[in-house]
């Protein structure tokens, strides 16, 4: 197991805080009880948030310290004070108390919409690709992502100047699509504004979210092709890597076994519009080695970019595939065993570079509190599982028997805090071959993650190989 450098640990640190909050933009008489008298108390911020936003709560009318609570769902969200964390789609109620006066505000919790963006050429060895949130009532930016940060290839490479861009991203919480698209100074910024002009572009279509390697992008269903008349090819480039060639764009044929997975490299999706069906293709691509790369899909002239952290832990085609269960492997622990807090970055589930089409590890950092020897925060940095964030188009219909905690992992990660890092945590297990989600198990999560356990065992995978190398580092008195 690697130590964390100090950029690293530094890195890991600014990344386990909720996020930057900011105040929301103020919606006038969204509800009545914010319409009062002038000078009565009224929380100000508007009312539509997604999950992933953190808003600094604010109060009209106040005079003398307010104090914040959760009135109804409280399962949805984390309030630290004034800054509110949105964990899951629905809704909650906000209480303000000031002075013997008190307020109330309805906040509505959507999924967010998530963009790749990134820049090819760059003062680092690679490229800069980000992933960004965007709250798709306001258009503004709720959260930005950085690939390859904390990815120890890519840290040791270049990761002193690389670091600082993590600071930089709270500056762009906030800005609408439209702003974002206008700024271009500096290279996070250009980042960025390539993901708004993503967002912004009527023309684009979409692919699953995947932040971690990838070699196929699911295309069957999506809205962008239903209105088309005849065949689409999506063309697949790599405009950025490092270290070079350590992602490739496929054009030879992949066997499954004896099957034929892939003609020449090419998937191809089956896509309805009126009574024909058309194919949408494009090539898939293939890692060689760990790293980053930005890669481009372009399909006439709508371009989506894809931004992917690939980790050393994947099964290399034709070698014999090992599985893409999830298992729990340790890259990086705290550089100090003596901190208060200790974090571990866990990948926890292997690759398949394919023929599978099986995405990358899900990336987590589990943080550890030393003294009381509990999980004090389970944070996904990095998705390879899009169940919980894509959109409804993936699954054909089947969206409205998912329902809304489609999205909801967030909630799902919460419910570790505060146990204990001496135990470990039982996975989840199916009801039966066709049911759509996990159930907790005694020694487990209580909580059901509606979609598939992927994502969920990947977390408890590395909750439990943090837990395992934490009592290595702290014994037990």
């Amino acid at each position: 197991m690697k130590k964390l450098t100090a950029v690293l640990a530094l890195v890991l640190t600014v990344a386990l805080l909720l996020c930057a909050c900011a105040p929301a933009a103020e919606q006038q008489g969204t509800d009545g009880q914010q319409s009062g008298e002038e000078g009565a108390l009224a929380i100000e911020n508007g009312t539509d948030l997604v999950i992933n936003e953190c808003i600094t709560l604010s109060a009209a009318g106040a005079e003398g310290e307010v104090t914040y609570s959760v009135t109804s769902g409280e399962d949805l969200v984390l309030l630290e004070g004034a800054n509110l964390y949105a964990l899951a789609s629905g809704e909650v109620t906000v209480a303000a108390a000031c002075n013997g006066q008190t307020a109330e505000k309805t906040f509505t919790i959507s999924p967010y919409d998530r963009v790749a963006g990134g820049v090819a050429e760059t003062e680092f060895g690679g490229p800069v690709g980000v992933w960004v949130d965007f709250n798709g009532t306001t258009s503004e930016i709720v959260y930005i992502g950085i690939t390859g940060m904390g990815n120890p290839a890519v840290m040791e490479a270049y990761g002193d100047d690389f670091a600082a861009l993590e600071e930089q991203k709270t500056e762009f919480y906030g800005q609408t699509a439209e702003e974002a698209a206008q700024n271009t100074e500096g290279v996070l910024a250009q980042a960025v504004a390539s993901a708004a002009e993503s967002y912004l572009s009527e023309g684009r279509f979409i692919i699953r979210p995947y932040q971690s390697m990838m070699v196929d992008r699911y295309l069957e269903n999506n809205m962008h092709f239903e209105g088309q008349s005849e065949n689409k090819e999506v063309v697949t480039t790599v405009v950025g890597a490092y270290p070079a060639g350590c992602a490739e764009v496929v054009t030879d044929d992949v066997l499954n076994g004896e099957d034929m997975k892939w003609p020449g490299g090419v998937s191809t999706a089956q896509v309805a519009a009126d009574d024909e069906t058309y194919t949408v293709t494009h090539n898939v691509v293939k890692a060689n080695a760990a790293g980053v790369a930005l890669i481009e899909y372009r399909c006439g002239d709508a371009v989506v970019y894809d931004a992917i952290d690939i980790y050393d832990n994947f099964t290399l085609y034709p070698e014999a595939l090992s599985g893409s269960d999830s298992y729990g492997h340790v890259v990086a622990g705290p550089a100090d065993l003596s901190a208060d807090t200790l974090t571990y970055r866990v990948l926890g589930d292997k690759a398949m570079n394919f023929p599978g089409g099986t995405c990358g590890s899900t990336v987590i950092d589990v943080t550890i509190d030393r003294e009381s020897r509990t999980l004090v925060d389970v944070r996904i940095a990095e998705h390879s599982d899009s169940t919980y964030l894509a959109n409804a188009w993936e699954y054909n219909g089947n969206y409205a028997a998912t329902g809304n905690t489609l999205y909801d992992i967030a909630a799902f990660l919460a419910q570790f805090k505060g146990k204990s890092a001496d135990t470990a945590i039982a996975k989840y297990v199916l009801t039966s071959q066709d049911a759509e989600g996990g159930v907790p198990v005694e020694g487990g999560i209580d909580m059901t993650v509606t979609g598939a356990t992927r994502t969920p065992n990947a977390v408890i995978a590395a909750v439990n190989a943090a837990i395992e190398q934490f009592k290595a580092d702290v014994p037990k008195a």
